[in-house]
């Protein structure tokens, strides 16, 4: 299935890693950086899969909306930990 390549980038990061760091290609910033962007790119998936997608592109990118928004939640779980 095609995906704009951007997209695909970030899909295939958020299947490949657990870090949150590299899937969001935010290395080194901090929590609250990266729980930004984390929400921005479940809202972006979401955004996409209501419109412009196909049924197809839009079930992949409602999985994808969910997996970055429970990243979001990961990342603020780790920092309550640490």
């Amino acid at each position: 299935m095609d995906l704009p390549d951007q997209m695909e980038g970030e899909l295939t990061r958020l299947a490949l890693s657990n870090d949150p760091g590299w899937i969001l290609n935010l290395q080194g910033s901090d929590r609250d950086q990266m729980v930004r962007a984390a929400l921005d790119a479940a809202t972006r998936w979401r955004a996409y899969a209501v419109a412009g997608a196909s049924p197809s592109q839009s079930r992949v990118a409602l999985v994808a909306h969910r997996g970055f928004y429970l990243l979001s939640q990961r990342i603020r779980g780790q920092a309550r930990v640490n």
